[in-house]
């Protein structure tokens, strides 16, 4: 099995928490195009209701589906070892496409912030 590089990132009362660098190992320079997009939104909404996503740490999407397949997510849900009927956190990525379930996310690397961050 391959490892499944994603980074959780948490908005806590209006903080922003990264509980996995390791998923952003591969390219230290890169991985801030990771993590602008949510400081920006932050920025912009900052009562920004609490939240916990899941963004893929590479370009490669991570939930693979069979397009016209509607047994897809049920197949992936059965894999997910949550158990106890939970199912799995969605996954954003900046690479989608229509052989996936990932969710879109701003790819900053491209399309940089208009305003600084303090």
């Amino acid at each position: 099995a391959s490892a499944m590089y994603c980074q959780r990132m948490q908005v806590y009362e209006g903080s922003l928490y990264l509980t996995d660098y390791a998923a952003i190992f591969f390219d230290r320079h890169y991985a801030p195009a990771r993590i602008m997009p949510i400081l920006e939104t932050l920025r912009r909404h900052p009562k920004l209701p609490n939240l916990d996503i899941v963004v893929a740490g590479n370009d490669e999407p991570r939930v693979p589906a069979i397009p016209g397949d509607r047994q897809s997510w049920s197949r992936t849900c059965s894999r997910w070892p949550g158990g106890g009927g939970a199912l799995p956190p969605a996954v954003f990525a900046p690479t989608v496409n229509r052989g996936v379930m990932d969710l879109p996310w701003v790819d900053f690397a491209w399309c940089f912030p208009m305003a600084s961050h303090s």
